[in-house]
């Protein structure tokens, strides 16, 4: 088993990487913004997910510490202060050039009053 040395915090934090990277903006961005999408959303939520788990296996403790290699690609050990940003930016710009639909917060709002 390739992680049976690893410390339990530390597999622990790769799942709050992901799980922050992908939850994270499109949650703040549904309550805080009207004109996050679907298109939006879901465009944030797979940018979060797969910048974090990539980066995460290339950073230093999977690349050189599980997998032995001498020096890692990604040099960080925790690429949420990369991830993070890049699906906002993603959800913003699914929601901005996708093709007009009506935001996911009007559809909450219109689906309560019905």
């Amino acid at each position: 088993m390739p992680f049976a040395k690893q410390n339990l915090g530390f597999i622990m934090s790769m799942a709050f990487a992901v799980s922050a990277s992908a939850n994270f903006p499109v949650l703040l961005l549904a309550l805080r913004w009207d004109g996050l999408t679907a298109r939006g959303a879901l465009w944030g939520g797979v940018a979060g997910l797969l910048s974090s788990i990539v980066l995460v296996t290339l950073g230093p403790t999977v690349w050189r510490d599980v997998r032995g290699f001498s020096h890692a690609v990604f040099p960080y050990r925790e690429p949420t202060l990369f991830t993070i940003p890049l699906a906002f930016v993603c959800a913003f710009l699914g929601s901005r050039f996708g093709r007009p639909r009506s935001s996911i917060v009007s559809e909450i709002h219109g689906s309560l009053a019905d």
